[in-house]
């Protein structure tokens, strides 16, 4: 059941409801968590997918590490962003309203989990690509590679240490907002997880989202320059 007076309410007010919503049965809901996707998606209000985001991150999660458990945690976290992206560009890609293609917060979530689904077979079709390039980047290897002298060996290696250096360079140099760059040193170069960044430094990064948000521009701006 829908209250159609739930979109006059304050916005901290649905959050709060659906929040309580969602510990009950659904044949009790009043809709607040399906007032909380109309704003999100209709409204492209940012708060309210953040809240979204905030609520049924973990949920996506599970729904990716039961279908492969083999996933490392890096892995889920990423799939799980790219299943809420997913789900978030296709619903706003048109303009058909929320209220007229889902009749409730169910039907929502099992689209999400539809998202998650396609998620995780176009990331095993990529991982299955990639190792089809290996194998043939491997034979490559294996007859022009291994021919070298240790002397070329050595060369080949100073070369690449010496990009790499340049590359470093340009990030640092480039990337000059304060939080960008810890996230740079964190995840890039201490190697923690989104959730470890959030334990070990919460005054930077109160919640994984945050670090996923941050995270994601540098990548952008680092892609961008590489085109």
């Amino acid at each position: 059941m829908y209250d159609n007076n739930l979109p006059d309410l304050p916005l901290e007010i649905i959050i709060k409801g659906c929040q309580d919503e969602s510990k009950h049965d659904r044949k009790n809901e009043k809709g607040y968590c399906f007032e909380l996707f109309r704003r999100a998606l209709d409204g492209k209000d940012e708060n309210a997918w953040g809240a979204i985001d905030s609520q049924y991150h973990r949920l996506v999660l599970s729904w990716i590490q039961a279908k492969n458990p083999k996933l490392s945690q890096d892995e889920i976290e990423d799939l799980g962003q790219d299943t809420l992206q997913k789900f978030f560009n296709t619903l706003t890609r048109h303009d058909d309203l929320i209220v007229e293609r889902f009749k409730h917060v169910g039907a929502l979530l099992k689209y999400l989990n539809r998202c998650a689904i396609t998620t995780m077979l176009d990331y095993q079709r990529y991982i299955q690509r990639v190792a089809r390039l290996q194998e043939r980047l491997q034979v490559v290897y294996d007859k022009e590679v291994l021919g070298l002298t240790t002397e070329q060996k050595v060369l080949d290696q100073i070369y690449w240490e010496a990009e790499l250096d340049k590359f470093k360079e340009w990030l640092w140099k480039n990337v000059t907002n304060p939080l960008e760059q810890k996230i740079l040193q964190y995840s890039f170069e201490e190697g923690l997880t989104p959730i470890e960044i959030t334990e070990f430094y919460p005054d930077d990064f109160p919640d994984v989202q945050t670090v996923r948000r941050v995270k994601e521009r540098v990548l952008k701006r680092i892609r961008r320059a590489l085109k």
